[in-house]
């Protein structure tokens, strides 16, 4: 992996961000500022699930209207959240296009003058690089595949394990077994709906460094394309 993809995108961060264009994103917690719709629907989805584990084990008067009544929370805050995630990352089209063609002039200048880079040749083999880049810093991945293989092998197998121990050595009704293994059906849907639902925004944070690299290799591309494509294409034809 080239060390010129990294000073090429730390230069054109820091003349992105003394023109006002690349806004810095520190940490989670900006992440969170940023998207406080999706942040406080979130919250109050994971506050919908502890109240139903909760009353699932406590035995309490109209447990189950509780139980309904934190379930239909639950799901209704999941349907919201699906909008507000597929629009974290969407802003107006005029706008896109204007930023873009401000960060592909600043890109250009950064080629040009600080690294003597800004030649046909010289940009494929950036763009290879960046692709080689993209794979080194996708954290997402390394984080992600782990989690679902644990929950696959151990944490299920687990949880089925220890129910048939109960099944087995305690006294249960059949009305208690139904209640349990419903319980324990609703809480893996529960789960693994919200894990779909936010994947994509804890991606977008875990791969920002990943994501600027492939926002260059983009923008390297479309130099490529706008500024060599048809003047290769010309001199061809000139000859």
């Amino acid at each position: 992996m080239s060390n010129y993809i990294m000073l090429i995108m730390y230069a054109y961060n820091e003349k992105g961000k003394e023109k006002k264009i690349i806004k810095p994103k520190i940490n989670f917690f900006c992440f969170l500022e940023e998207n406080r719709k999706f942040s406080i629907v979130l919250i109050m989805a994971l506050i919908s699930l502890i109240f139903y584990i909760t009353v699932s084990f406590i035995k309490i008067e109209h447990s189950g209207l509780y139980q309904a009544i934190s379930l239909i929370i639950y799901i209704i805050l999941l349907i919201i959240l699906i909008p507000l995630s597929e629009k974290i990352n969407q802003k107006n089209y005029k706008k896109i296009i204007k930023a873009h063609d401000l960060r592909m002039e600043i890109l250009r200048d950064v080629l040009k003058n600080d690294f003597r880079l800004y030649e046909s040749g010289r940009i494929q083999e950036l763009i290879k690089q960046c692709d080689m880049s993209i794979k080194s810093y996708k954290l997402s991945t390394e984080i992600f595949k782990p989690l679902v293989d644990i929950a696959k092998s151990v944490l299920f197998p687990i949880v089925t394990f220890s129910f048939g121990l109960i099944i087995k050595k305690v006294e249960i009704s059949v009305d208690d077994t139904i209640r349990i293994t419903k319980l324990v059906i609703v809480v893996i849907v529960m789960f693994f709906g919200l894990f779909l639902i936010v994947k994509n925004p804890v991606e977008s944070f875990l791969d920002s460094q990943s994501n600027k690299i492939k926002e260059l290799k983009n923008m390297l591309e479309d130099i490529f394309i706008k500024d060599f494509i048809n003047k290769e294409t010309k001199n061809k034809f000139l000859l």
